[in-house]
């Protein structure tokens, strides 16, 4: 339980400025339950890894990569000025391509670190 806690308070942050959703989180929490923290850090570095592959891709897809890249510097200039975290996205707007869920991300992580562990 000890595991999962380490694992909960580390992404708690990223769900408190609405990157990650609570399933995200429940989802890395019985990951660290499973394979201990130390290894699920590197998983959740394989992770984001993937994740930023599948986004990339889904940004050049739906043709908003300006549009993304220009709002994470209006976010970042506005949590400078007024020198607090706010929630980066308001999951509620359903415009397509701007949200990813990590579970498939995760899932093929969880797939290379088991051939890279057990190879070796």
């Amino acid at each position: 339980m000890g595991r999962a806690a380490a694992i909960w308070i580390v992404f708690f942050l990223l769900y408190f400025c609405s990157m990650v959703g609570a399933g995200d989180i429940k989802l890395f929490c019985v990951t660290g339950m499973h394979y201990g923290v130390g290894e699920t850090y590197e998983i959740a570095l394989l992770t984001l890894f993937f994740a930023l592959i599948i986004s990339v891709g889904k940004l050049f897809y739906h043709h908003q990569y300006l549009d993304r890249i220009l709002y994470f510097f209006q976010y970042l200039d506005k949590c400078i000025h007024y020198r607090k975290l706010f929630p980066y996205y308001d999951f509620r707007e359903k415009v397509p391509g701007t949200w990813l869920r990590l579970s498939l991300p995760l899932c093929l992580a969880v797939i290379i670190w088991n051939h890279a562990a057990y190879r070796w």
